[in-house]
């Protein structure tokens, strides 16, 4: 079996095959960010998620390890993979996981995943539980 860093790598060589590095120029501009970016679109990196989820069935520490890997280097693209992926798993998400969510929209880097992860994520999970509602206002 794959370490979580394995397949951190392994997706994101997948995305690199659609690098654009005009686009990478661009797309750091527009976001106003010091991470990196290889200038792959998010068609690219939904579809390449989406296949790479297929061949990589995750259960839930899985999917949290390998989220963290992703989030681990300043690179635009596993940054949006790993937000890719808790959408295509949300269902995995359990309270537990509030805090790790946050600390990924404090440390993100930009402002492009905060939609994702805190209004799509965390407003998914507060509908399934409730009781995390008051944490919000943190």
């Amino acid at each position: 079996m794959p370490t979580a860093a394995a397949l951190a790598d392994d997706l994101e060589a997948r995305i690199r095959a659609h690098a654009n590095p005009v686009r990478a120029v661009s797309e750091r501009a527009y976001l106003k960010s010091d991470l990196q970016f290889t200038g792959a679109g998010i068609p690219a990196i939904r579809t390449t998620t989406r296949t790479f989820a297929r061949e990589h069935p995750l259960r839930r520490r899985g999917l949290l390890a390998l989220v963290c890997a992703l989030w681990s280097k300043p690179l635009h693209e596993r940054r949006a993979a790993a937000s890719e992926l808790f959408g295509r798993h949300e269902k995995l998400l359990s309270p537990d996981d509030l805090m790790l969510i946050e600390y990924l929209i404090r440390h993100s880097g930009s402002w492009a995943y905060v939609d994702a992860l805190a209004t799509d994520i965390v407003g998914t999970l507060i509908e399934a539980h409730s009781t995390l509602a008051p944490k919000l206002d943190r």
